[in-house]
């Protein structure tokens, strides 16, 4: 048998090459964080900015 011609065309010698990625590793869960803390942030920015409605206000005298 002759060697390759090209080493680009040869297997490679880490068998670690060959194994998936994990689905569920450190960026999925990076990303569920960002995400649950930019849905924590709107719900913050949406309860401290808009106006409430059972804050009762003071009625003005009324005139005599």
């Amino acid at each position: 048998m002759s060697p390759a011609s090209d080493p680009d065309l040869t297997a490679p010698r880490d068998p670690a090459v060959y194994r998936p990625r994990p689905l569920l590793g450190v960026t999925f869960w990076a990303m569920i964080a960002f995400g649950v803390v930019c849905v924590l942030a709107g719900v913050a920015l949406a309860q401290f900015t808009s106006p409430r409605g059972d804050v009762v206000r003071d009625s003005p005298a009324p005139v005599d």
